[in-house]
């Protein structure tokens, strides 16, 4: 029988760290425990639960094991390797929050030398502030694990207890070649305290097959077992040893009979089942069971009821009496997840799942596609809704209102904008939506329209949707109708708003929409700003006007210097542009003088929504 859990933050809290094992205790360098060998270190792999692993698999399906082992779900989770680390770990010196950081490399292994995080993680339990502890005990450790390699990687160490496995809090950001601290990667606010993640009773959850935590609270050790690392066969087809022995009895011509092959097929699936196969992981939720979650770890398999096991933390739990403000953030007031990774929440929210035969496989597929988005090729196009919507086909432009082959007709840019976050960029929603003014003026959520048409106003869009659509025209205050929306989201919105804002400033459909000659001063507002991820989009996207050569910006470095990189971007878009004197100026607070209007600007950024916001991606 299913029971209610006590509280939404108890479940946050068991999918992040049931427990905290370290003794509080001073050390020296003499104290470092003796190291064991890597795959002692290691969460034990163990055919447990009926798994055998993807190597079971590849005899009889080569074409869709070589087709699954090139995806970044394989690579999700390694043992590090020389294959496997992309991190730069040729004696790196690293400095942040008051600690130094070495990364170096004995022959193949791959070590860092740091404050010992058994010891941190302990002194903050027990009410230290790190902050001020200026000589903690250091420890050298060896990097036994990865995770990420396909935009950032993250890499993890033994802790003391069992095969505990601590994160060094730093990421790799690969397509920029840096280190960058965990701090400083991830959706939170200024100040928030420092992190010391475990993967056994968190990160197992999504980037293992058959995790099990197995924590002894008592004794203060974990005994973590998996069936394999990383996303693999079994997690989307279920535990394959049954199958294994039906088709090996069955080649072998022996009698099957009342025998049947429990193997699942989500392209089999109705559309409810296949899509809980994905949003095992890809939503958020806690354990029904915490004791078996901590024991035996979910109990789901593929094909089964996810809610047997899996209690979702939905937008209306964070508004329950149990929720919390940090659950709430998580969602835009209409009910839309805004942190990426969650796509099984915006799917189950949206009309083509909810009253038609809509799965995530409509337009994913794991085996036929590009590991990047893992998109079917077709589904890059309109004919992702065109397959269920075919009346709209033969004359596009009647529905949409722009030219057939333009980005204005790409049905997911009207309803699928990028108004989720993750990865330090804006990512599509997967809720399905209409555009609406009063959605975004009421609730926050930003509007595909003035996503694109940057430049525009509220009132424009609404003038549009009710001429085009029948939309009703919402109230507006002045802002509303005379300053571009993006800039009201950009200057006045909380920081998952001014993210979007950001990131679409350098998106090409609305730089070919609205021009690349205003952008750039209103982008350097945001390299001071408060949260870190918001300042490196808004850096990257200037970097676009401006060019690798002219533009160099550290979205780490000290307030004092990303004042002088927000000086600098002003100066320079001041020198390479010219504004026309033309009818959107007043909408982008430029005065006839063809200066911006600093007074309003200003007045806007006072009215900034400061509420604190995490996301846990």
């Amino acid at each position: 029988m299913k029971t209610r859990p006590w509280t939404i933050a108890g479940l946050l809290a068991a999918a992040t760290a049931i427990v905290v094992f370290a003794v509080l205790r001073r050390t020296d360098d003499s104290d470092q425990l003796p190291e064991r060998p890597i795959e002692d270190q290691l969460p034990k792999f163990v055919q447990r639960e009926q798994f055998v692993s993807s190597n079971a698999c590849q005899e009889c399906h080569p074409s869709q094991h070589a087709s699954w082992h090139r995806t970044f779900h394989r690579s999700m989770t390694q043992v590090a390797s020389t294959e496997s680390v992309v991190g730069d770990f040729d004696d790196v010196q690293l400095e942040s929050r008051g600690r130094s950081y070495r990364l170096y490399k004995k022959g193949e292994e791959f070590w860092v030398n740091m404050a010992d995080p058994d010891w941190e993680a302990s002194a903050l339990k027990h009410g230290a502030d790190l902050a001020q502890i200026d000589d903690p005990p250091i420890v050298d450790r060896q990097i036994i694990m990865t995770t990420g390699s396909h935009h950032m990687q993250g890499y993890w160490i033994r802790g003391d207890n069992g095969n505990q496995l601590r994160q060094v809090p730093w990421y790799f950001i690969i397509d920029e070649n840096r280190w960058v601290p965990r701090e400083d990667v991830f959706m939170e606010p200024p100040g928030s305290p420092r992190h010391f993640m475990e993967w056994n009773d968190h990160c197992i959850v999504c980037h293992s097959v058959g995790g099990a935590p197995r924590a002894d609270r008592q004794a203060n050790y974990y005994d973590t077992q998996v069936a394999e690392l990383g996303i693999a066969c079994e997690a989307c087809h279920g535990p394959g040893k049954e199958h294994v022995q039906y088709q090996r009895l069955l080649a072998n011509g022996g009698s099957v009979v009342g025998l049947s092959d429990p193997v699942v097929n989500p392209k089999l699936e109705n559309s409810k089942i296949a899509s809980e196969i994905c949003g095992q992981c890809h939503s958020t939720f806690g354990p029904f069971n915490d004791r078996g979650f901590i024991e035996k770890g979910y109990s789901y398999r593929a094909g089964k009821t996810l809610s047997d096991s899996h209690y979702m933390l939905t937008f209306e739990e964070a508004h329950s009496e149990v929720g919390s403000k940090r659950l709430q953030s998580y969602y835009w007031d209409d009910g839309t997840c805004r942190v990426g990774g969650r796509e099984y929440l915006g799917l189950v929210k949206s009309p083509c799942f909810e009253r038609g035969p809509m799965s995530c496989l409509s337009c994913h597929s794991l085996h036929e596609s590009e590991p990047d988005d893992l998109l079917t090729p077709s589904m890059r196009t309109d004919d992702a809704c065109l397959q269920c919507h075919k009346e709209m086909a033969d004359d596009l432009e009647a529905h949409t209102h722009h030219a057939a082959n333009s980005s204005g007709s790409l049905c997911y840019n009207c309803h699928m904008p990028h108004t989720t976050y993750a990865l330090l960029k804006a990512i599509r929603s997967h809720r399905i939506v209409t555009p609406n003014v009063a959605t975004s003026v009421e609730k926050g959520r930003p509007n595909a329209c003035n996503l694109c048409h940057l430049d525009q106003t509220y009132e424009w869009t609404a003038t549009k949707l009710n001429e085009w659509y029948e939309i009703p025209e919402p109230e507006l205050n002045d802002d509303e109708r005379q300053v571009a929306a993006s800039l009201l989201w950009l200057l006045k919105g909380d920081p998952v708003q001014r993210i979007v804002a950001a990131w679409h400033m350098g998106w090409k459909p609305a730089i070919e929409a609205t021009g690349n000659d205003w952008q750039q001063r209103f982008l350097a507002e945001l390299l001071t700003d408060e949260y870190s991820t918001v300042r490196y989009v808004a850096g990257k996207q200037i970097g676009q006007f401006v060019g690798a050569k002219d533009w160099k910006y550290d979205f780490v470095a000290s307030p004092a210097e990303r004042e002088k990189s927000r000086q600098r971007a002003i100066e320079l878009w001041g020198k390479s542009h010219a504004l026309p004197n033309d009818s959107r100026n007043q909408r982008l607070l430029i005065k006839s003088s063809l200066k911006v209007d600093e007074e309003r600007l200003r007045e806007l950024k006072e009215q900034r929504d400061t509420r604190p916001i995490t996301l846990p991606e």
